[in-house]
Formats: structure tokens, C-alpha cells, sequence
């Protein structure tokens, strides 16, 4: 992304700032077409409905996302990384909230790609009453 003029003002407000969040759960003809496209043969959900539940369920679109760290996505915001720990498989017809947060936002120098605005945050998975299901963790 074209970086922000000011990314150490920007960072310190956006660090630990929450997103609203959300529910979501998966329905058998989500869980149904990923198996078909992934080849997933077991009873429960492909794993990769902990990314699309946490990013589903923000509580906020992609692009609002952006917008809040000054991203634009003509520039082709870029996943860097992910990581999802789980404490249980995610299930079909569970209904799941989630709790998510920014972590920081940061600026580097990249030998390929100039410089880059980093954000990072994290998405709790739940289950309605609290229990943790997973944490999904993105560096965009």
C-alpha cells in the first residue's frame, strides 16, 4: 500500500483498537463446496473456515478495514502471513462469535517491494458462551 504520511501517529491510535466483531457459522452447503474444491473427506469442516469465519465476521468490511490504517486497495493490500491455533475443530451449525483487535501497524523497508505499511491483528473464535475455538493471527 502507498504508505501513510504519518504511520507513527497512526499506529499508536490504531494499536489495540478493537473491530466490532461478529457471528458466524457454517452451513452445510459452505462446509459441502469447500470439501468438494479441497478434497476434504472428514465429518467436520475443512480448517480453513477459521479464516473465512474470522474475516466473515469482523464486524467490518475489508475495505473499512483498510481505510481505517489508511490502506487503499488499488494498491493491492497483500497477506503476509497467517497462523490459526486451535483449541477445538471448528463445527457445521455451531454458531460462533468472534472478538477481534489490532495489534500494531508498523512500517519496513523491503528489498523487493520498497516500503511497506505492516498491520497486524489478531480474531478470537468462540463459542457463544465464551469457550475459545481458535485465534487466527494475519499480518497484512
Amino acid at each position: 500500500a502507498m504508505p501513510s504520511p504519518d504511520i507513527d501517529a497512526l499506529s499508536q491510535r490504531l494499536r489495540g483498537h478493537r473491530l466490532p466483531g461478529g457471528h458466524y457459522e457454517v452451513t452445510a452447503d459452505a462446509a459441502a463446496a469447500v470439501a468438494r474444491l479441497t478434497g476434504w473427506d472428514a465429518p467436520e469442516p475443512h480448517p480453513v473456515f477459521a479464516s473465512i469465519g474470522s474475516l466473515r465476521a469482523l464486524g467490518v468490511s475489508i475495505e473499512q478495514l483498510c481505510d481505517l490504517c489508511e490502506f487503499r486497495l488499488e494498491d493491492g493490500p497483500m497477506l503476509g502471513e497467517f497462523a490459526v491455533d486451535f483449541h477445538r475443530e471448528i463445527q457445521q451449525g455451531v454458531p460462533y462469535r468472534t472478538e477481534a483487535h489490532i495489534v500494531s501497524l508498523d512500517r519496513r523497508q523491503s528489498a523487493r517491494l520498497g516500503v511497506l505499511d505492516r498491520l497486524r491483528f489478531v480474531v478470537q473464535i468462540q463459542l457463544s458462551d465464551g469457550t475459545p475455538v481458535a485465534e487466527a493471527r494475519y499480518l497484512w
